[in-house]
């Protein structure tokens, strides 16, 4: 009887904030540097859970975005060398000859750099360039972005699910009388 609309509102507006929160991630990993290959970028996406008792807005995306944001720390596991091999292939990475002058690097010599990247990444952790208190902690995208929605998102959420709750209660005593 009044399942038709039942969370119209709260469905919009998180399918809205959705939308937002994947688009302003892809903008974060381009503008912070760490967009390479786009993969991570393009494995955003959302879903829209809401039941009787809970509503849930989820963002997903490749595993290693949890790595660009909280960084790799020292002394951990190495990334797979094949990883970074790609990422260097995707980025455009020119190798130089014991001179300093960029030469053209054999496939052989773009894998064993991979290697070294990847062990130097377990020995010293990742992304010195962002500044925190400590080096080689992650960009914090998810939290910058996150942080930057976070007040008006609550406040849409809460009116929204207060129409439907209004609505719902209309259509009930309607039904009623």
């Amino acid at each position: 009887m009044l399942e038709d609309n039942k969370y119209a509102n709260l469905k919009r507006l998180l399918n809205l904030y959705g939308e937002l929160f994947v688009r302003e991630y892809r903008k974060r990993l381009k503008s912070d540097g760490t967009y390479a290959s786009g993969r991570a970028s393009r494995s955003l996406e959302y879903g829209v859970t809401i039941n009787q008792l809970q509503s849930e807005l989820s963002v997903l995306g490749e595993k290693y975005i949890t790595a660009i944001n909280d960084g790799r720390g020292r002394d951990k596991t190495p990334p797979p060398s094949l990883a970074i091999y790609r990422w260097m292939k995707a980025k455009g990475v020119t190798l130089r000859d014991s001179k300093g002058r960029f030469t053209t690097a054999s496939d052989y010599k773009m894998r064993g750099a991979a290697w070294a990247i990847a062990r130097s990444i377990g020995r010293s952790g990742t992304i010195k360039d962002f500044p925190t208190k400590n080096a080689y902690q992650g960009t914090g995208l998810i939290d910058i972005v996150y942080n930057n929605i976070k007040d008006t998102f609550g406040e849409e959420i809460l009116q929204a699910f207060g129409e439907d709750i209004e609505y719902t209660l209309e259509r009930y005593l309607k039904d009623v009388k």
